[in-house]
Parts: structure tokens; C-alpha cells; sequence
């Protein structure tokens, strides 16, 4: 068994000592080891939520909650010895002012579906240190019989946001992901038609094999310029088969 402090002075002593060695870790987080962590933790989720597909409502806001819920047992999962595992997700939480600039109002109800951050402590101007991960979600299938075209909305109500300056999703950081819950038909039709809303926003395309049974993984056919920081920018994309 561990050794019990002798007395409350003795108990304080090594708590001090425990929260100054999760600090210091804290403190050593890079936005890289931060993106692989948080990427890595996101596939698990991911593939967890397709062994439930059986069982899963087809709405997004559903399909974010359970994704939400997975993310966070993923993080348990994912060794403890890694200086982010100590930092929670936050699902629907607004978007945080960045710098002293004036923040338009319609920004700050801009809300990012799952938001996973930290304070970083080398960053001089304490008004520019949140370092957020964003991620968005959104369901790629055929149109609905009134005509919502997810493909469409999965450029103009996701990846636009990080790009419009009354929305500025992932401001201060270099990347970001968005989730594709691939929902019916062949995974290649959707992609040449988010692809062609891409053309239309004039942002490159995405490239890669979109693998049924799993995640898959696309980028861009390279990073796109945004007219805030960073730019730059590198938007991951990751598509689930929920079929």
C-alpha cells in the first residue's frame, strides 16, 4: 500500500507536489503533441460510435451527443501518462474572444459542436493563450425530399466557418478537424460534390480514399489561406462509415 501522510501538513505538502508535477506537464503540451492527442483520441470515438450504428438516431445533433459521450471515454482509455489527457472536452461551448480585437456578437454565439483545449503558459499576451481544437460535425448523404443537400451544407455551414471572419472557428491555432458521418450510398459521389463546393469557395479539394468499415482520413490538396491567424491553415477531415 502507498505511504499515508503522517499528518494534514505532510497531506498538503504532497498535494502540492502532485499539482506542481501536473503543471509542469501542462506546461510542456506543443500544439503538435495536442493535435496527434486529440486526433488519436477522436478515431477511438469514432470507431466506438460505428460498433453502435445499429442503435443510433440519424439526427446530427444526436449523433454529436453520443460522439461527445465516446470522446470522453476515449480520453480515459488513451494513456494516462500523457500531459493532455488531463484536459476535458466541451461540447456546444461558444467560441472565446482572441486578443482585444471587438468581437462582433454574432461571433461569440458561434458555437464549434466539440471544442478540447488549454492555456498555454509560453504564450506572452495572456489575452491570446486558449489553444482550442475544434470540431465540427456534419452528415454526409444523399438530399433529403424537400432538397437539403448535406454535401453543400458540409462546405457552407462547416468548412466555411473557419474561414469566415464573423465566425473565425480555430482563431490563434494551425489546424482544426471536421467529421463526416457518412450516412448511405457510395462515399465517392459525396466527396466529388463536397470537392465541387470547395471549387465554388474557391478553397482546394480533398484528397484521399474514403475506406468503408472505418475511419477514414482526407485533406486538402493543401492548406488554405484564412485572413486571421493562423494562416496557413490545416483542416483534417475525418469520415465514418455509419451505414
Amino acid at each position: 500500500m502507498p505511504k499515508q501522510p503522517c499528518c494534514k501538513a505532510c497531506y498538503y505538502r504532497k498535494g502540492d507536489a502532485v499539482n506542481r508535477k501536473l503543471r509542469s506537464k501542462i506546461r510542456a503540451v506543443r500544439w503538435s503533441d495536442w493535435e496527434r492527442f486529440c486526433l488519436q483520441a477522436l478515431e477511438l470515438a469514432l470507431n466506438r460510435l460505428r460498433d453502435q450504428r445499429a442503435t443510433l438516431s440519424e439526427g446530427e445533433n444526436a449523433l454529436n451527443a453520443r460522439l461527445f459521450d465516446e470522446l470522453r471515454r476515449a480520453k480515459r482509455l488513451l494513456k494516462k501518462s500523457d500531459p493532455c489527457h488531463f484536459v476535458e472536452p466541451r461540447s456546444e461551448c461558444p467560441v472565446q474572444p482572441y486578443g482585444v480585437t471587438d468581437e462582433s456578437h454574432r461571433r461569440l454565439k458561434a458555437t464549434p459542436d466539440i471544442t478540447w483545449g488549454y492555456h498555454d503558459t509560453s504564450e506572452p499576451d495572456p489575452l491570446k493563450a486558449t489553444r482550442d481544437f475544434v470540431i465540427e460535425c456534419k452528415r454526409v448523404r444523399t438530399p433529403t425530399a424537400s432538397g437539403w443537400q448535406f454535401t453543400s451544407h458540409y462546405v457552407t455551414d462547416g468548412v466555411l466557418r473557419f474561414c469566415q471572419t464573423d465566425k473565425r472557428y480555430a482563431e490563434g491555432v494551425p489546424s482544426a478537424v471536421m467529421v463526416g458521418y457518412w450516412q448511405n450510398q457510395e462515399a465517392d459521389r459525396h466527396l466529388d460534390l463536397v470537392n465541387q463546393e470547395l471549387a465554388a469557395a474557391k478553397l482546394p479539394p480533398l484528397k484521399g480514399i474514403v475506406k468503408p468499415c472505418k475511419v477514414s482520413r482526407l485533406r486538402h490538396q493543401g492548406h488554405f489561406q484564412r485572413t486571421f491567424v493562423v494562416s496557413p491553415f490545416n483542416l483534417h477531415h475525418c469520415w465514418i462509415d455509419l451505414r
